[in-house]
């Protein structure tokens, strides 16, 4: 697909900063919190995975939205997708990857970028009422986004009819290395925080499977991936799984239209997290890179609804009126 202009994001001086924009809605975006009921969903290894719902039935459109790492329903872009697309008449289910519930998940594996089993069960157990499924994802969440549409187009589910993802990190091992830069510092000691002590929690739970020594050495989210992501879930190092995992060389077997939305001041994308070459002569690749937004932030003073979500919200209206061949950009 051609690329889209870039000009209609224009946030005030403010969040011309990127840092500012990916900070600026956690402590000060606070939406009401529009899920109306949690289902917990068993898995076939003996685990399972919490699913928030707004259900306003009898309705044709369903919205799953994946959060990014260490995120939850609870964080401000959940709730302000969940609260935009219910108003513009979808259901909307959020999944929570393993452990980013309320509650520390039964087996020993957490999730990573490449992790789509829970997303396909989801899908094959809990969707078959819908017409219309669409699928957005946020960072961690937008890799596991893409690697479902490219690595399952073959067998994809006809009901499946877009999909999106925001700031999401195609290359991880460029993106990994973006992230040990001191200027993201900040972000990588708050995920720390809460991935050591799920570790300390499995470590718990499997003490002859999970050492917990090796925390004490863990400087950066590449040092956590090595010791425990890798290992826990059947690569051989963190290098193993960034290259196995990463969307980036999957993009060109998508068969589904697609959105993907990375701003350029995002500190945690690197230069190869923009593929415009690929997405202008891709069919179904469509792909929007404003000059701001940061990381998952596209703020806004307005805190009711934000540029990004009415953005997605159209290009999955434009699918639904088979115009998504012209999407083009016109708030």
């Amino acid at each position: 697909m051609p690329l889209i202009r870039t000009e209609e994001y224009k946030p005030n001086f403010l969040f011309r900063i990127g840092h500012v924009n990916t900070i600026y809605p956690h402590f000060f975006r606070k939406s009401p919190n529009p899920w109306q009921h949690r289902l917990r969903v068993s898995t076939p290894d003996l685990d399972f995975f919490d699913v928030d719902w707004i259900v306003t039935p009898p309705n044709q459109n369903l919205l799953i939205l994946l959060h990014g790492l260490e995120g939850s329903s609870a964080s401000p872009y959940m709730k302000a997708f969940g609260a935009c697309f219910s108003q513009g008449g979808y259901d909307v289910a959020a999944i929570h990857f393993r452990s980013c519930s309320d509650q520390i998940n039964h087996s020993r594996t957490l999730y990573h970028s490449g992790f789509t089993e829970d997303l396909a069960f989801f899908l094959q157990h809990h969707t078959n009422q819908y017409k219309r499924v669409y699928i957005c994802g946020f960072s961690l969440g937008g890799s596991v986004t893409l690697n479902f549409a490219s690595r399952f187009a073959s067998q994809m589910p006809e009901f499946i009819q877009g999909f999106a993802a925001v700031s999401v990190p195609l290359d991880l091992v460029k993106s990994s290395a973006q992230l040990k830069k001191w200027e993201n510092l900040p972000y990588t000691r708050r995920f720390l925080s809460t991935l050591t002590q799920k570790i300390r929690l499995k470590s718990s739970q499997f003490p002859d499977k999970i050492d917990a020594g090796a925390l004490n050495h863990i400087r950066s989210l590449w040092d956590f991936d090595e010791h425990y992501t890798a290992p826990l879930h059947g690569f051989q190092s963190a290098q193993d799984y960034y290259e196995k995992c990463s969307s980036l060389p999957f993009l060109n077997d998508i068969t589904v239209p697609t959105l993907i939305v990375n701003a350029k001041d995002d500190s945690f994308l690197s230069a190869n997290c923009f593929p415009a070459a690929l997405s202008q002569k891709h069919p179904y690749l469509h792909l929007l890179t404003p000059d701001f937004g940061g990381h998952v932030g596209f703020s806004s003073l307005n805190k009711k609804q934000y540029w990004i979500e009415r953005i997605v919200l159209d290009f999955f209206e434009s699918i639904n009126k088979n115009l998504s061949n012209s999407f083009i950009l016109n708030k």
